[in-house]
């Protein structure tokens, strides 16, 4: 609409833009289709711009129609009396695009053909350029350099899931904010739990499982891993408590019948 009023507005009166904007106004269940009356037309723009005539309504349908905006299309009821019109407006780009594209001199026309078969050269690399050979070992120096400090098993390890070198030390990353104030923790048991979450995950992932998060997918694997461990070390030394106290008890009761 602003494309066609940018370039038709002077074309139409005061009083034809208000009847244009109320007929715009009146296609927001369908955009761009109406089937109001023009007494409801009127009555709408008298309730906001003041009263228009239905003349001046008619007037700025044939315009609208004669510059291709609007199509307007009669309807029947059952009885087959005349019902209220069908507005509908035409996607002004569009047409105006169709407009422009056909050629109007024969000048033109031939620049068209001449424009099609026009051969386009090609983007690619030829066979005889070695860019392609320069490129590979760049990028595997660059793939090295991301990974310097993840450790080769894990990083092998995740190629299978991603090809991406930042996504692998993003992974990784993950691991060490986890393990950071695992301070017993060595190099060697933070790989070892970087990778069982990593075949956790490859094993959901492998099954079918939607997972819309990875990164915090694998954030919880790793941190329940962790929680396991943390869990069967207290098992452990509850354990050892428990035989602890039951030897400081005999020999307690030793003791005492000794001394008995």
């Amino acid at each position: 609409m602003e494309a066609f009023l940018f370039e038709h507005k002077a074309d139409f009166t005061k009083g034809e833009i208000i009847c244009l904007k109320v007929l715009l106004r009146f296609c927001a269940k369908v955009a761009g289709v109406s089937n109001a009356s023009i007494s409801t037309l009127l009555k709408a723009a008298a309730g906001k711009w003041g009263p228009v005539s239905e003349s001046t309504f008619h007037r700025m349908k044939r315009k609208a129609v004669k510059f291709g905006l609007l199509s307007v299309h009669a309807t029947e009821r059952k009885d087959q009396s005349q019902s209220s019109n069908l507005w509908v407006f035409n996607r002004w780009m569009d047409r105006e695009k169709e407009r422009n594209d056909i050629p109007q001199t024969v000048d033109e026309q031939a620049q068209t053909v001449w424009r099609k078969e026009k051969v386009v050269e090609r983007l690619t690399p030829h066979k005889t350029s070695n860019l392609l050979k320069t490129n590979q070992p760049l990028k595997t120096r660059s793939d090295q350099s991301i990974l310097a400090h993840v450790p080769e098993k894990f990083a092998a390890y995740a190629k299978g899931l991603w090809s991406d070198p930042f996504i692998i030390k993003e992974s990784f990353r993950i691991v060490l904010l986890s393990t950071k104030y695992y301070f017993h923790y060595t190099a060697d048991d933070r790989e070892e739990i970087g990778l069982e979450a990593l075949r956790i995950l490859f094993k959901k992932i492998k099954s079918g499982k939607r997972i819309n998060r990875v990164f915090g997918y694998y954030w919880g694997i790793v941190n329940r891993l962790l929680d396991e461990q943390h869990f069967e070390w207290l098992e452990g030394v509850g354990s050892e408590c428990a035989g602890y106290h039951q030897n400081t008890v005999e020999n307690d009761k030793e003791i005492v019948s000794k001394a008995s």
